[in-house]
């Protein structure tokens, strides 16, 4: 087994509210949008939004939080919202959130309660399946004799007295939501990747669908599963131009079965994730986990925000509580346990100095019995997003050159102005090397005349320390003071 990890760490870096255009994640799944006061609730699925606060998700998309336990995959966007956004946020950072296309089942006749008004208000128990337009009160008019909307958790209707005439009960009509548990990811959600930038302005680095990994696409099991979907993307690039990376979550409910799970991936755009993680009594997917520490990661260097220069591993999890299966059964990992994780490609945590911290620089594709057959631009994260890195940002940087005239003086310029910006990544200690070059060889005097100019990137990533060892033995130097002394 390979020696990883040291015992001296940093402390948490401070809170972050910055422009995350460069490494906003994009989390693909489901959500209450039912939910939404508008009665066009349905033309939200389908659709990418920005996410900037809970309070924002259930203005665009609905949010439900469990009492316990995990969030359910027909509620699955809900859970990056509390990580990200939740009242222990460390980050005030934007995130894109992807609702998949389905059919959501409405009841065919209105359902009728009895509410109590206590104080002005009264409580629905729709557990969190009420369709909140719907609501009606005979004889009122919403928004001006009452105002309904959900509760902080979305599980109850909140009636709102608006001119004190409602009296002490009033009887209240809605429609409810069917059959969630049959929803399935369309074909038609993962079309929507291709166009994202267009539906919000910014392009994803990295794809998440959490809890969806092992489902079928279109619930149908001859098709592909939704992790094999996002890996065919990360394999092409979005739009046939951006690179990307996923994290993934392994179902597996214990270490044996998390082994072979991790060969169903064996790619080194996909970072799996292994076990879960509990915190006051909520099940989370350490692979959200990640993505949040990734962020945390990519937009604190002030030299280069948004530079995926450095591994989410060794982060501490600010949520206190401790490792699980997806039912919440604790898990308890040691620290070789974790490395024997980390050596077959499978990210987890470790427990150091007093908390959880995340472990795994690898991809899926990492092996440490097969290091020397691995491509070293394949053996740890920050390799291959460096290169991505670079390039989606020759190409943003460069966009604007496409179609304009490109006399030879202005190939010079894009090698020059470009050659500083990669010498600027290697004196940050981004690169330990970078150059580029407009060769003869890669280019011809037909492929020019056609338009066509290849430049030669050569990057090479600073590897992230996965071993610092200190070696300390015994000297009978010290011994000597003593002769001194007698002296």
């Amino acid at each position: 087994m390979s020696e990883r990890g040291i015992h001296a760490v940093q402390a948490a870096g401070a809170p972050i509210a910055v422009d995350s255009a460069k490494c906003t994640p994009l989390y693909i799944g489901m959500a209450p949008v039912w939910q939404l006061a508008d009665e066009k609730w349905k033309d939200t699925i389908g659709k990418a939004f920005m996410i900037s606060s809970v309070d924002d998700a259930r203005e665009k998309i609905g949010y439900v939080q469990p009492d316990r336990g995990a969030w359910t995959k027909e509620y699955s966007l809900c859970e990056p919202v509390f990580v990200h956004f939740g009242d222990n946020q460390h980050l005030s950072a934007p995130i894109m959130v992807l609702v998949g296309k389905c059919d959501i089942t409405e009841s065919t006749s209105e359902e009728s309660a009895t509410v109590t008004i206590s104080g002005g208000i009264g409580y629905l128990d729709v557990k969190g399946l009420g369709i909140l337009s719907s609501v009606s009160i005979e004889g009122c008019e919403r928004g001006k004799d009452f105002d309904a909307s959900y509760d902080e958790y979305g599980q109850w209707i909140v009636i709102r007295d608006l001119t004190g005439e409602l009296g002490k009960s009033v009887a209240v009509k809605y429609k409810t939501v069917k059959d969630l548990s049959s929803i399935a990811m369309s074909e038609a959600t993962f079309d929507v990747v291709d166009l994202i930038e267009q539906k919000v302005g910014e392009v994803p680095t990295t794809l998440l669908c959490p809890g969806w990994e092992t489902e079928h696409i279109g619930g149908v099991e001859s098709n592909k599963t939704v992790a094999q979907r996002l890996m065919d993307i990360n394999k092409g690039q979005i739009d046939n131009h951006w690179y990307t990376t996923s994290i993934f979550q392994l179902h597996s409910e214990n270490r044996s079965k998390a082994e072979p799970e991790v060969l169903s991936y064996n790619y080194p755009k996909a970072k799996v994730c292994w076990p879960y993680y509990l915190s006051d009594g909520l099940v989370f997917h350490m692979s959200v986990i990640y993505a949040y520490a990734k962020l945390i990661v990519d937009l604190r260097h002030t030299d280069a925000k948004g530079v995926p220069y450095e591994s989410e591993s060794n982060e501490e999890i600010y949520l206190r509580g401790c490792l699980c299966d997806a039912s919440g059964n604790v898990i308890e990992q040691t620290d070789k346990q974790a490395d024997a994780l980390n050596d077959i490609g499978i990210a987890t945590a470790k427990f150091v100095k007093g908390g959880w911290r995340t472990s795994g620089a690898v991809m899926s594709n990492y092996y440490a019995d097969n290091v020397a057959n691995i491509e070293a631009d394949e053996l740890n994260d920050v390799a291959v997003r460096m290169k991505d890195y670079v390039c989606n940002d020759f190409q943003s940087t460069y966009m604007d050159e496409v179609d304009k005239p490109l006399p030879p003086r202005r190939v010079k310029e894009i090698c020059d102005d470009y050659g500083i910006a990669l010498g600027g990544l290697v004196s940050m200690g981004a690169l330990l090397y970078a150059q580029i070059a407009y060769n003869a060889a890669d280019n011809t005097a037909a492929g020019n005349a056609n338009g066509e100019f290849v430049f030669s990137i050569q990057e090479t990533n600073t590897p992230p320390g996965s071993l610092i060892k200190a070696k300390v033995s015994y000297t009978p130097e010290g011994l000597n003071a003593y002769t001194e002394v007698s002296s």
